[in-house]
């Protein structure tokens, strides 16, 4: 009995503790950077625990806002994406799959990524460069991963076009 204590708090406590120490969500270091009038640097990392929800389905989600100056285009959204599933190298049954959305003013950029074949991480390059228009520049980065315990990271750069002001002729 004293040896199944003893595994007890030498397997599942620490769990537990990843648990409750890592909460579904980005991290606090996650941010998105204006770099000058048009460029915008997103550094973002998620750890994601699904759990069960209400309606039954096991998720975990994840949310960055920001803002991006009114009236604009999006031209290209470019990065690094990192997916890994399960956190713990031993589960080796998980199978996991990740939906992140860049949404500005309810228009959306999927990034689908999943795991299978007993894949534990996927490395990708994604890029977007068909203009997105918006106006109000209400903008958030959501993720959501099904399966086992994940982190989800984005490294990458958001180019954006705003509108050109107007002139006045001088006489």
């Amino acid at each position: 009995m004293k040896t199944l204590a003893l595994l007890f708090a030498a397997l599942v406590l620490p769990l537990l503790s990843a648990y409750s120490q890592n909460p579904n969500g980005f991290t606090s270091s996650s941010t998105v950077i204006q770099e000058d009038a048009t460029t915008y640097y997103i550094g973002a990392e998620a750890y994601l625990y699904p759990t069960i929800s209400e309606n039954g389905d096991v998720l975990a989600l994840a949310d960055l806002s920001f803002t991006l100056p009114p009236n604009g285009t999006i031209k290209a959204l470019q990065g690094t994406l990192t997916f890994k599933a399960p956190i713990n190298a031993g589960d080796a049954t998980c199978q996991a799959a990740s939906l992140a959305m860049l949404m500005v003013d309810g228009k959306v950029l999927p990034i689908i990524t999943k795991l299978n074949n007993g894949g534990r991480e996927s490395n990708r390059w994604i890029s977007y460069t068909v203009p997105l228009r918006y106006t109000a520049g209400s903008a958030r980065l959501h993720v959501q991963a099904d399966g086992c315990p994940s982190t989800w990271e984005f490294q990458g750069v958001l180019e954006i076009v705003l509108p050109r002001k107007a002139t006045t002729a001088v006489k």
